[in-house]
């Protein structure tokens, strides 16, 4: 597909909270962490573009069963052990950054407030 020369990019702007936006973090967050993902997300995208070169509605459905499949995936993989390995890993982070202070860390698009203190 031939980019087009007056729009050179696709933004999305999303408000803060939203669950679309914080789906589409989570997706990208996999991608990121599996090389592997990412080529095969790659593929589909180059078929998808080569398949439906005009058609911007046809690809970005022609990509749905591929994202939801991976949010899927990532959702049974986010268990509550997950989640408080990762908390106290930011915690020890912070306490040996700035012990005694209270700051926001983002988890996998949800965010949560910790207390510090020693």
């Amino acid at each position: 597909m031939k980019p087009d020369p007056v729009t050179p990019f696709h933004l999305h702007l999303v408000p803060n909270g939203n669950s679309w936006g914080q789906d589409m973090i989570v997706f990208r967050d996999e991608l990121s962490g599996d090389p592997d993902l990412a080529s095969r997300y790659a593929a589909l995208k180059q078929r998808l573009a080569q398949a439906y070169p005009t058609d911007a509605k046809a690809y970005t459905r022609g990509k749905s069963s591929f994202v939801a499949e991976v949010l899927r995936h990532a959702a049974a993989a986010f268990s509550n052990d997950r989640l408080l390995t990762h908390q106290r890993a930011e915690l020890n982070r912070a306490q040996a950054s700035e012990p005694g202070t209270c700051r926001p860390i983002w988890c996998c698009g949800h965010r949560r407030n910790l207390s510090l203190f020693q």
